[in-house]
């Protein structure tokens, strides 16, 4: 594909607000990636749980309010604008994020995409039933002549769309009433994470059929429980070396949304020399979907 990561940002215990997050992320990461704001044609905010629970506007415009990008329109320099949008899929969402800034980027529609993620309860309170951490982060993203190094082909497989998902979050406004904007109500099945590991293994399994030159390092995904990503990678083997970042046990806790990013992140603080790793990115639990896509450093 050609799409690289030029910089990671994770913040953890900056707020309980999913944009206050993010926006940090966002800011931290342009900061640090030594990018200039107005080089960044693309803001997509990948994070589910909203602020308040509100609906309108996007997120990611308020997110790209705080965080200042192409605001301004200028008659001397008219392409200096930043674009955003939300995609909202669950734990599949920054990987969608990805296959969207991938075309964006192949087409010069723009020079960097930003790409950040946080999910907090809506309260904007500690809550200890709210099954994610709340943290923010970001990455982001330029096109590389290199069609070797970046992400590689992203598959996407949603099993069961006749059938309700295993995990639910809605607002009941019956229940709620006018306290609505601060609750969030959550329904998971009995098999939920069974379900979903099986979904992962199997939809991995294919994909690196599709792939058999490829040599996993590295496996990073969305861990529900501790040890998930773990049982994935045993099912289905990728090579006998190929190593598991342990999100779930490393943070205390399922960051869900933000799984590749801080994965990925953990990880280049951890190797010394990052050239020719690869890594196998894996997210699962959207309406029991599956998405991955192998990463080529």
């Amino acid at each position: 594909m050609g799409t690289v990561i030029t910089h990671t940002e994770l913040v953890e215990n900056h707020s309980h607000s999913a944009i206050d997050n993010a926006v940090e992320a966002g800011i931290r990461c342009i900061q640090n990636a030594g990018v200039a704001p107005e080089q960044i044609g693309v803001l997509i905010n990948a994070g589910v749980f909203r602020d308040d629970n509100i609906m309108e506007p996007s997120i990611a415009s308020l997110i790209q309010s705080q965080v200042k990008l192409g605001l301004d329109f200028s008659e001397d320099a008219p392409d200096n604008y930043c674009f955003s949008f939300d995609v909202i899929n669950g734990a599949c969402s920054l990987l969608n994020a990805v296959q969207v800034a991938d075309s964006l980027l192949k087409n010069n529609s723009a020079q960097y995409v930003l790409i950040v993620a946080g999910d907090c309860h809506p309260s904007k309170q500690p809550n200890a039933d709210f099954p994610f951490l709340c943290v923010g982060s970001a990455m982001l993203l330029e096109h590389s002549n290199d069609a070797s190094k970046g992400f590689q082909a992203i598959s996407y497989l949603s099993a069961s769309n006749d059938k309700e998902s295993t995990l639910l979050c809605y607002g009941d406004l019956n229940q709620f009433g006018a306290n609505g904007r601060s609750h969030a109500l959550f329904e998971m099945g009995e098999n939920h994470i069974d379900a979903c590991l099986s979904l992962a293994q199997s939809h991995l399994k294919d994909y690196l059929s599709q792939h058999p030159q490829a040599h996993v390092d590295y496996l990073i995904g969305n861990d529900l429980e501790p040890g998930f990503s773990r049982k994935i990678c045993d099912e289905i083997a990728p090579t006998k070396d190929t190593q598991v970042i342990d999100l779930n046990t490393i943070f205390n806790g399922d960051v869900h949304t933000s799984s590749c990013i801080v994965g990925y992140n953990f990880l280049m603080s951890e190797l010394i020399n990052p050239e020719g790793t690869t890594v196998l990115f894996s997210s699962v639990g959207s309406g029991n979907a599956s998405i991955c896509a192998l990463y080529q450093l």
